[in-house]
């Protein structure tokens, strides 16, 4: 009873099948196939939807420590797959549609056949729906065989199965690619099916894909769909409607959500547009000679390098913020010769230029983030104004970018390619912060301010007006001298302590004196690079999190026990120290007022360099 149909496309249409036509909707084979089939199945039966048995190798990596690659063994995957096609005739957006379906099944429905056969109650009936249609594409066969000894036989191997079985499908097709041709074959029943019925449905399939392959090797521009992004939340249509908002910033990569941090900065940014407060600014100058155009170039490199220089941030969505990396971006780059100036008026001239660079800013939205401006004041001496918004980077960046650039600038002068570590792109940071544990870091944080009463505060001359919108920043440096700092190095190393930890013990002292009370809090900025991500310690984004210290001393408690108290602290909160601040404030009776003013330790990786 049993028949079979073969219908196949050609060697040309085969190279378009399996390398340009996934271009335009990162697509994979069951995609394209998928797409076809239900196209050519709603034309030839007259029905919109479709419930195909969908069978996979099954050797997904669910277990991260765990590789299958090479196991001997039957891991084939079978789970029902809707092709919902519905009365839109636009084959991108069907493709589309095919593609997003497959993406949402978990772990590409390796678990459905466990969930059905244990499945009870309420539970078993959602699997009573029984495909009657089985699709399997096995791959490029010949690729396998082409640097082995054997060959595909010409012959045929016979039934694979016995006649007197009961045929689970009406259709079953299985497609492979052999001698460089694609090829599907429908498997069916001479009592169920004429011969011609299901040679038009061979056709049907043929000129289907066919049709979807036009389509996609024709389509200039790649165009992302939601499963693409890091983000996950988005449906086909508001990624649409960014993309549209965006398009003439130029063509999208990803889309991701944005660090607590970098929504408090956003945050601030937005209300209070002009503040210029999270506008970085370094100056530095170069004596030598020096080609601007090559290291014009270095920076383009740069930003083709790092994700997080070719960003932008979407305020429109949801009233959720998100991050949208563009695929190209320019780097910003200014350059001016003033050598002709006398030095004084050089000197103002510098001066009042990264005045204005400051006012001039940043638009959240749309432009480059980060610019560099050189000005050369003489024969061999040049200033660089190298300036960046603090929502993109951290102070730990700079001197990795500005030592990634010189690096470029040089392989440039010399030809050559440049010796610079593998890029690991700021999104695997975001999706690693989105995986995190919220509910055993609140619990963390309010067993670390369990009987914590008092608000701390810093004395003043005077009470801030609560209706004053402008912020005065001011600053006090002092330096503690060689001395000094010889003689805490040599404490920190008897003590086996950090830098860091005796400024915070004594500044602890300080506030516990102001507060008269043993149990003080103050904020202390965190780099956020202890993620367990190969490379953080080289990836370019921000990291930072503010996160508050409490300082509590027992009577009579030495310094050297409160330093190594504040230590075992800081080091069993490690493992917290991304969760938001403003997160932890609300588990506490201060809430908001629970820290207000923090503490900073910079130790940048300048010897490095």
């Amino acid at each position: 009873d049993d028949r079979t149909l073969t219908v196949a496309w050609t060697v040309e249409e085969t190279e378009q099948f399996l390398k340009q036509a996934h271009r335009a909707y990162n697509t994979e084979a069951n995609d394209l196939l998928l797409t076809a089939l239900g196209t050519a199945i709603q034309e030839w039966a007259g029905i919109r939807q479709v419930l195909v048995n969908l069978e996979g190798h099954g050797r997904e990596a669910i277990l991260p420590d765990m590789d299958i690659t090479r196991t001997v063994g039957w891991f084939t995957s079978q789970f029902p797959v809707v092709l919902n096609m519905g009365e839109d005739r636009n084959v991108g957006r069907r493709v589309k549609n095919v593609k997003e379906g497959l993406r949402r099944l978990p772990h590409k429905g390796i678990g459905y056949g466990i969930l059905r056969y244990l499945a009870s109650g309420e539970g078993e009936a959602a699997f009573v729906a029984e495909p009657e249609i089985s699709f399997n594409y096995l791959g490029q066969f010949d690729q396998d065989l082409k640097n082995n000894a054997f060959r595909m036989s010409p012959y045929s191997i016979g039934a694979s199965m016995s006649d007197t079985l009961t045929k689970r499908y009406a259709l079953d097709i299985n497609g492979m690619i052999t001698d460089g041709a694609l090829e599907l074959t429908i498997s069916y029943s001479n009592k169920m099916f004429m011969k011609k019925s299901i040679k038009k449905l061979a056709d049907l399939l043929q000129e289907s894909l066919r049709e979807v392959l036009a389509h996609c090797v024709g389509k200039e521009l790649p165009e992302l769909t939601p499963s693409d992004l890091s983000f996950q939340g988005l449906t086909a249509g508001e990624l649409d409607h960014i993309v549209e908002q965006t398009a003439a910033a130029g063509e999208l990569e990803n889309i991701y959500s944005l660090t607590p941090m970098q929504k408090g900065i956003l945050f601030h940014g937005l209300m209070e547009p002009k503040s210029g407060a999270y506008f970085e600014q370094a100056t530095f100058d170069l004596q030598g000679s020096f080609q601007v155009e090559a290291f014009a170039e270095s920076l383009n490199q740069l930003v083709d390098r790092h994700q997080i220089f070719r960003t932008n941030f979407y305020s429109g969505w949801n009233e959720q913020p998100l991050q949208v990396v563009y695929r190209h971006k320019h780097a910003g780059f200014r350059f001016e010769d003033v050598r002709s100036m006398e030095q004084g008026e050089q000197d103002a001239y510098i001066a009042d230029f990264a005045e204005r660079d400051k006012a001039e800013g940043f638009h959240f939205s749309s432009g480059e983030l980060m610019r560099v401006s050189i000005l050369r004041t003489g024969e061999e001496s040049y200033r660089f104004v190298w300036s960046f918004h603090h929502i993109l980077m951290d102070g730990w960046c700079l001197f990795l970018v500005v030592g990634e650039a010189f690096n470029t600038y040089f392989a440039i002068l010399e030809d050559r390619k440049p010796e610079l570590a593998p890029v690991t792109p700021y999104s695997e940071y975001i999706e690693w912060l989105d995986r995190q544990d919220n509910v055993e870091a609140e619990r963390f944080w309010s067993d670390y301010f369990a009987g914590f009463e008092q608000q701390t505060v810093l004395p003043q001359v005077k009470q801030l007006d609560s209706h004053a919108k402008e912020y005065e920043a001011d600053k006090l440096s002092f330096t503690l001298g060689h001395e000094v700092t010889e003689r805490m190095n040599k404490l920190v190393k008897q003590k086996q302590v950090t830098v860091n930890t005796l400024l915070q013990a004594a500044w602890g002292v300080v506030l516990q004196r102001y507060n008269n009370s043993r149990d003080v809090v103050f904020g202390s900025v965190v780099s956020g690079r202890s993620a367990d991500i190969p490379g953080i310690d080289k990836m370019i984004g921000l990291f930072i999190n503010t996160v508050p210290v409490r300082v509590h001393s027992e009577k009579d408690m030495t310094f050297a026990a409160l330093m190594k108290q504040i230590q075992e602290q800081a080091l069993a909160s490690r493992a917290y120290e991304t969760y938001p601040l403003y997160e932890i404030q609300a588990l506490t009776e201060q809430k908001q007022d629970l820290v207000n003013h923090i503490m900073v330790f910079e130790n940048y990786p300048v010897e490095q360099r």
